[in-house]
Formats: C-alpha cells, sequence, structure tokens
C-alpha cells in the first residue's frame, strides 16, 4: 500500500503538463488501493495462540485408588502421564516410563499414574475403558504391558499400531491372558462408571492445558525435556530433593502439593 501511495505521488509531482497517460496511471493505482483496502478489511482476523502450561507452576492433578498406578501407593515423585493406545508417541515412551520404574524400585521415590487422554476416539476409547476396567481388579500394569503388546509392533525402529489390537475382541482376549475375571472386565468395560471416569479425566487435563499425547507431569510441574530415562531420571531427582528439603511425608506429599495447586491455566 505504501509503495503503491509513493509511486501516485511521484506520478503527481514529476507531471510538467496535463498528461492523460500519467492520468491513467494515477487512476490505476487509486483503483488498486480501494482492492488492497477491501481485501485487507475482509481478512480474518489472526487466531490467538493456545495458552500453554508454565513449567515452573504446579498444576492440580489429582490422584486416588481408582487410577492406574504403577509404582509405590505413595512416592516422592508422582509422575502422572496423559495418553492413549492409539498414539505412536505413547507407544515410544511406554518403554522409557518402565525403565525408569525399574531404575527406583524399591524405594518410596517413584510412581507414575496413566491417565487416559483419547486423541482418536474411534480407535482408543474401548482401550482408555479397559485399562479402568483392569485398574478395578488391581491388574492394570499386567493388562497394559500385554495391551502395548498386542497392539503395537515395531518395524524399522519405528512402531507400527496393529488396529485389531485395540478391537473389544482382542481387549477382552488380552484381559483374560493377563489373569483377569473376564466377565467383570466386560461388565467394568460397559459401564458407566468407567465412561465418567473417562471424562472426568479428560476435562481435568484438558483444564490444565494437556491438548495431545504423551502429556508428562512431575509433581504438578508440566515436564517438557528430552524424554530420555537419564533426562527423566534427573527431573525426579530433582524433585526427591526438594522433597527432602521441605522434610514432607511421603503418605501425604503429593495432596499437599495439590492443595496450592493451580487448577487452570
Amino acid at each position: 500500500m505504501k509503495r503503491l501511495m509513493l509511486i501516485a505521488t511521484v506520478l503527481t509531482a514529476c507531471e510538467a503538463a496535463p498528461d492523460p497517460r500519467v492520468a491513467a496511471l494515477v487512476d490505476r493505482v487509486d483503483d488498486l488501493e480501494g482492492r488492497v483496502a477491501a481485501v485487507e478489511k475482509k481478512a480474518p482476523a489472526a487466531r490467538p495462540q493456545p495458552k500453554r502450561p508454565d513449567p515452573s507452576v504446579v498444576y492440580y492433578l489429582p490422584v486416588d485408588g481408582q487410577d492406574a498406578i504403577r509404582g509405590p501407593d505413595h512416592a516422592k515423585v508422582t509422575i502422572v502421564e496423559a495418553y492413549e493406545y492409539a498414539c505412536p508417541y505413547c507407544a515410544m515412551i511406554e518403554p522409557v516410563l518402565a525403565q525408569l520404574l525399574d531404575r527406583y524400585e524399591g524405594k518410596d521415590a517413584l510412581r507414575v499414574v496413566s491417565k487416559q487422554y483419547v486423541v482418536h476416539p474411534q480407535l482408543a476409547t474401548d482401550a482408555a475403558l479397559a485399562t479402568c476396567a483392569a485398574a478395578k481388579q488391581d491388574r492394570f500394569e499386567d493388562f497394559s504391558a500385554a495391551l502395548w503388546e498386542r497392539s503395537w509392533k515395531t518395524a524399522d525402529g519405528r512402531p507400527q499400531m496393529q488396529r485389531d489390537g485395540l478391537e473389544r475382541d482382542a481387549l477382552i482376549d488380552v484381559a483374560k491372558k493377563s489373569g483377569l475375571d473376564a466377565q467383570r472386565f466386560a461388565a467394568d468395560l460397559d459401564g458407566n462408571e468407567c465412561k465418567a471416569r473417562l471424562e472426568a479425566d479428560r476435562l481435568n487435563l484438558a483444564r490444565i492445558g494437556v491438548r495431545g499425547t504423551p502429556s508428562l507431569y512431575i509433581n504438578g510441574r508440566p515436564y517438557v525435556g528430552p524424554r530420555t530415562v537419564d533426562a527423566l531420571a534427573k527431573a525426579v531427582d530433582e524433585e526427591v530433593a526438594r522433597f527432602d528439603r521441605a522434610n514432607g511425608a511421603v503418605a501425604s506429599w503429593y495432596d499437599q502439593l495439590m492443595k496450592s495447586a493451580r487448577r487452570t491455566l
């Protein structure tokens, strides 16, 4: 626009005598300016970027006995994982979390709480409900490991989803092979309680900024570093040191953190 105005000004200023060609060119410049202004007026306003969680802030992520927990019931450090079974990056981070838990086994340092955040509802909803049903029988860890193995294979170093592994018949078969009561499992899979739990977790996670999977929160703080065992272990050790400085009680530490946690972005 500024360049067009400059052209019109120069042409008008350099006009020594009336020249119809110059006048016509100025008219064309004026017309172009009008068209540009009309386009700019119709152009949609830029969409505001969604707010992102602040890694320095503790966010509210309640944990209770109905959650899928690996590790001790209480720990100095709680990693809450938002994930789904149709996510390739979740399949990639699963062995990392398993190795991380092995590193702290036998201590009260770490537990991993797995909460479903379904991004692909047609593929992952039944699997999400199935983990709830397995957790009701205290068999989440065995069931989840078997489900990952059934629904994902590795080819050329990359995970490849086996879609039939997430279908209802496959879920029930995995439950049977994992030692669950299949009849109870099927009833919980279809029951309203697990559906309500799935929706409550989705709302809680979305409220604090979860938009995709996997998302990790370490003692309520969003983790944004490398997703390797060593990098996560460093973050865990930092939280253990924070706990030690506070002289807290392991049994109530996470609940205490949640009391002053931010509930929304």
